[in-house]
């Protein structure tokens, strides 16, 4: 597949959808499912190369190539500008835009899909000038934006359910996400172009198989729930997938996060068993296994993860490492005395079955006070520090809180965040709420009329997403 086709589908599909999510009535939603459609018959064999390219998020490479700051330094290095000029000259301008205009309006070395994803491999040993030149205008902003991993054109959900219509598997939106929780996109799409049966309930976890993991929300009360279980946090959890090699005689291991995304392959000299394919959870600190902390899924059972959490953990085979044994919460006992007695933050895991995408229970924090807070408007001040205006959903609308300004230790992690979704910061305030951007915020203090008057940015979560941000209702609790 070609850079240019790939360029067209996703300028002509991201136009429709941006015009689709912007005018009222069907007509401009119907003339999106027209783009895809014809989009997507134009290169149905091609779908693979499309989605790694289009959707970064699900793709084998990596998620991110280089980040705005990189190319920044790089450009400003070759013209021998300084970094001061930069920022004041591309305030405001989506940095793929801006980089393409660098390229010829005609011409280029005619990339494949293949050939622009080995040129990102060596990005960072290149020019960012240099090659700029080896692709023509329409083509080089599919190249930038996969570079910085914006985001895609249309959601995946919404691709599938789209492509799906008219075809023997038609399926709801619904029925889409679901899927999606325990079956990668690539697989989903070929069923569906190649007209397969697909059922309509997943097809439990299989090792190898990527899945979302559930939301744990924050637990602002001061008694503990019922029927969950502690879970001390000591370090990155992650799920480990341990599957047979075909070519070799020993097993093989891949850490995945709750996203679903790959992170690395654990040595096989590591892996805590010596036989069989099985999902668990892990805890890591770095690439060193710390612990066991769930049991998912084996070759024999693609269902393990429906069982409760007890038995789950009962059912693992012998492991050479730590398993983290299960201590039931004491319900109606006093917050505090948990985490006093914890060296940080705690998970309560609820009872019952694991629920891929669901809810696994709560998380606890040292701060009484930890809210996730809907990140609605971004600008930076003459000193090029970051002011954010922070929301919570009241019902299912945002309404703003408060305003703070961005710590050193989170702005670079936001400013790559946006950047990736086509943002680039200026000195006026910026609309992002659709980016459904989620920050974790200690609140010192309310006013009346529940505006945050004093708070802290502890982190932002990639991981959290617009049904994560803490309610208006959650705030009067400091009140009460």
């Amino acid at each position: 597949m070609l850079l240019g086709a790939a360029a067209r589908f996703d300028r002509a599909v991201r136009g429709a959808y941006n015009k689709s999510l912007f005018e009222e009535g069907n007509e401009s939603y119907r003339e999106c499912r027209l783009v895809v459609n014809r989009m997507f018959d134009q290169m149905p064999l091609h779908f693979e190369d499309l989605l790694e390219i289009c959707y970064p998020k699900i793709s084998k490479h990596p998620e991110i190539f280089v980040t705005p700051e990189w190319i920044r330094d790089n450009v400003c290095e070759e013209l021998d500008i300084p970094q001061e000029t930069w920022n004041q000259r591309t305030g405001g301008i989506p940095l793929s835009i801006l980089l393409a205009s660098e390229s010829p309006e005609m011409g280029g070395e005619g990339w494949t899909v293949k050939q622009a994803f080995m040129a990102l491999h060596n990005l960072k040993q290149s020019s960012v000038l240099q090659v700029a030149q080896k692709m023509n205008r329409p083509e080089a902003p599919m190249f930038w934006a996969r570079a910085l991993g914006e985001k895609p054109p249309i959601p995946i959900d919404k691709l599938l359910s789209i492509i799906s219509e008219g075809r023997k598997n038609n399926m709801t939106l619904p029925h889409i996400r679901t899927l999606l929780m325990t079956e990668s996109p690539f697989s989903l799409l070929s069923k569906v172009v190649q007209e397969d049966d697909i059922p309509y309930t997943p097809m439990g976890i299989q090792p190898g198989q990527p899945f979302k993991g559930p939301v744990y929300h924050i637990w602002s009360k001061s008694v503990l729930p019922e029927q969950t279980y502690v879970d001390p946090i000591m370090g990155q959890r992650r799920y480990l997938h341990v599957t047979k090699s075909l070519t070799q005689d020993y097993l093989k291991g891949m850490l995945y996060n709750r996203e679903g995304q790959r992170i690395a392959p654990m040595h096989h000299t590591n892996i805590p068993v010596s036989e069989g394919e099985h999902v668990f959870e892990v805890e890591m600190d770095g690439t060193r296994l710390l612990s066991i902390t769930d049991y998912l899924s084996n070759h024999d059972d693609w269902y393990l993860y429906e069982r409760p959490y007890v038995e789950r953990l009962k059912a693992l085979p012998q492991v050479r490492c730590e398993i983290r044994e299960p201590v039931v919460v004491e319900s109606g006992g006093d917050i505090d005395v948990l985490l006093n007695k914890a060296d940080g933050s705690v998970r309560l895991v609820s009872a019952g079955p694991f629920v891929p995408g669901g809810d696994g229970g709560w998380l606890l924090s040292t701060s009484s006070y930890e809210y996730n807070l809907l990140l609605s408007r971004v600008r930076k001040d003459e000193n090029f520090d970051y002011h954010v205006r922070l929301s919570v959903l009241d019902g299912f609308d945002i309404r703003e809180v408060g305003e703070t300004v961005v710590p050193t230790g989170v702005v670079n992690h936001l400013r790559n965040r946006l950047a990736r979704a086509g943002f680039l910061v200026s000195h006026e305030w910026m609309p992002v709420e659709s980016e459904s951007i989620v920050i974790s915020v200690e609140v010192l203090s309310v006013q009346p009329d529940l505006t945050i008057d004093s708070c802290n940015i502890l982190n932002l979560d990639d991981n959290l997403g617009l049904s994560d941000a803490s309610q208006i209702t959650d705030l009067a609790e400091i009140l009460a």
